[in-house]
């Protein structure tokens, strides 16, 4: 069972900032308009904080594993792939009224994901260390879990685009007042997202995502 410590408590004020800071950074770095970049700027905040952590990574424990995994180099551009094929059409086609190439690359991209999990199912049966181990899914609480973090982060983001193009678009304001309107949301975000990973998932968590087997009848 993992314990707190320091790290942890580390980890939530960096958790709590970034989701509370983000909105505000992002508008800020937009509305300055660095070098032309436009919203492009908003990229370079990963520049410091990835100087940072490779310069703790000295710092850090590691763990070895018994045998070294090896990439799976086959499955890692099954993965691009097929993901790319999704990804291209479902942003393109609207703005070219959706034709015949966008639902030939969604059937090409669907096709492709399928070979990539039975790529994977066969890398793991001759233990080969596949890019997703496939055994994960067979606990339905992993299942459970990896589907309601899909949607809630699919509501999440589509309501966070929406409300930003509606405060820009809709009412005419900057990209900065942008930012600090979702301010309020983004707190309560952070804070109820503390709460419950402190809290309620600690209790709770596990029964809702993995109901217990029901009770033997009593005799």
């Amino acid at each position: 069972m993992r314990t707190s410590g320091p790290l942890d408590v580390v980890e939530r004020i960096l958790r709590l900032s970034v989701k509370v800071t983000g909105p505000m950074v992002g508008g800020a770095l937009t509305q300055a308009d660095v070098l032309g970049s436009s919203w492009r700027a908003v990229f370079l905040v990963n520049v410091p904080l990835g100087a940072a952590v490779l310069a703790a990574t000295p710092l850090l424990h590691e763990d070895r594993a018994a045998l070294r995994p090896r990439l799976d180099h086959a499955g890692t551009a099954l993965a691009v792939l097929g993901s790319g094929l999704l990804v291209c059409p479902l942003i393109q086609g609207g703005a070219h009224g959706w034709p015949g190439w966008c639902w030939a690359m969604l059937a090409a991209g669907g096709a492709v994901l399928a070979g990539f999990a039975a790529h994977q199912r066969r890398r793991a049966r001759k233990d080969r260390s596949p890019l997703i181990e496939p055994g994960l899914f067979v606990d339905r609480g992993f299942t459970a879990a990896l589907v309601s973090s899909v949607l809630f982060f699919s509501v999440v983001g589509g309501l966070m685009l929406v409300a930003v193009a509606q405060i820009q678009l809709g009412l005419h304001r900057d990209v900065l007042s942008a930012g600090f309107t979702l301010l309020p949301w983004s707190t309560a975000m952070a804070l109820s997202s503390w709460v419950a990973g402190t809290w309620l998932v600690s209790r709770w968590g596990a029964t809702v995502l993995r109901p217990p087997p029901p009770r033997a009848p009593r005799s």
